[in-house]
């Protein structure tokens, strides 16, 4: 549902938390996605936001890459017990 979007999310599956990030649907091959940090900023003792710091990779202008539909995310694995209010992304843009 979101692999179309550039976001960050939070999903739970078997008890566990992860943190998923998409770039949305890019034209062709080469794009990449990647977390640098995934910082917790507390409110009270269980409420609390993420803030995940992402680092977007664009292909080199120059590069020959496949030229068809791609759809770069990567999920991780925290080891939150609760899921937070909300979900922060903060990129940085690489080429």
């Amino acid at each position: 549902k979101y692999l179309m979007e550039e976001r960050a999310l939070t999903a739970k599956y078997r008890d566990e938390i992860y943190v998923v990030v998409t770039r949305g649907e890019k034209q062709s091959k080469g794009y990449l996605v990647e977390i640098d940090q995934i910082l917790k900023e507390e409110y009270s003792k269980e409420e609390f936001d993420i803030v995940i710091y992402a680092k977007f990779t664009d292909p080199d202008p120059n590069e020959i890459v496949e030229q068809e539909y791609d759809y770069p995310f990567i999920v991780v694995k925290t080891n939150l017990k609760t899921m937070p209010l909300e979900v922060h992304l903060d990129v940085e843009y690489n080429e």
